[in-house]
């Protein structure tokens, strides 16, 4: 699970980089969702993103 949150960082760091996107916020979230399974009575933790999407001029390939 940690992998798959740093290969999503860096994702996001990527389209931040390419001027794609710009972060807003980050918050992790201690009891983010409750576990799916009936034995689990706990709820997960997780990290809420909020990004802006940058003005992007269409592609003019696309029109």
């Amino acid at each position: 699970m940690r992998n798959t949150k740093c290969l999503w960082e860096q994702q996001l760091k990527l389209m931040e980089e390419e001027g794609l996107w710009s972060c807003v916020n980050v918050t992790e979230v201690k009891e983010w969702e409750r576990a799916v399974e009936e034995h689990e009575e706990e709820y997960i933790s997780g990290c809420v993103y909020l990004y802006r999407v940058s003005d992007v001029e269409p592609c003019s390939s696309l029109l």
